[in-house]
């Protein structure tokens, strides 16, 4: 596999959470090809994504919580079941990015066993794992702007007259395989130019080999 198709990580705390609902919905339409997502503007009645299943009716509910369940988001995950369980259904799922702790699962446990409704709760590896297997969906041009970008090489021709970088410095690389003869004899190329740095320090050994001449001609 070429680096090109590697799936990039989804952060998902940088997602919308309208956009995060459209990208689960598409994930789940590729995983349940017969899916209904209910438009959730006039209230979607508990049902955010569903299809009828073998045994009846089950239910996702998208959530884009992110860092821990804290008590305002069972709450919300309390009155979201309250909600479906007015549908008759069989299995109630909620698909966030958090890996639930032990205490976390415990209250959502309490929340769904007083009720004979199949629940789960699908987190952020199970998302990683299956936005893996569905690379096309996070390559969607809708989602670049929220993925990490990688940085392009730029990559420079070696050729005469063109500066590169070496360990913070400086060099001039010059042209290799040149020829050295022409038709009409040895070719002469001229004296390639140097940095201002290095050109400065030729003027000041020539300036210091003058002086030294006309001081040893003086004494002289």
């Amino acid at each position: 596999m070429t680096s090109s198709a590697t799936p990039l990580r989804i952060e998902w705390s940088r997602l919308d959470p309208r956009l995060y609902e459209d990208m689960i919905a598409v994930l789940l339409s590729k995983l349940h090809p017969t899916v209904v997502r209910t438009d959730g503007a006039g209230g979607d009645g508990g049902r955010d994504v569903h299809f009828a299943g073998l045994a009846g009716l089950e239910i996702f509910e998208l959530k884009s919580f992110t860092g821990r369940l804290t008590s305002h988001r069972v709450t919300q995950v309390k009155r979201s079941f309250g909600r479906a369980r007015e549908n008759s259904l069989v299995v109630w799922t909620i698909v966030c990015p958090i890996d639930l702790t032990r205490q976390e699962q415990d209250k959502f446990t309490a929340i769904t066993t007083e009720s004979n409704i199949e629940c789960h709760w699908f987190g952020k590896t199970w998302l990683d794992a299956q936005m893996a297997e569905h690379p096309g969906i996070s390559r969607a041009p809708r989602y670049q702007s929220v993925l990490p970008q990688r940085r392009k090489r730029r990559d420079h021709p070696a050729s005469e007259g063109t500066r590169t970088r070496a360990s913070g410095a400086h060099r001039w690389i010059a042209r290799r395989h040149r020829p050295t003869t022409g038709p009409h004899g040895p070719l002469r190329f001229p004296r390639p130019l140097l940095p201002d740095r290095s050109r400065h320090r030729q003027l000041q050994r020539r300036g210091l080999r003058e002086f030294g001449a006309a001081l040893c001609r003086c004494r002289a």
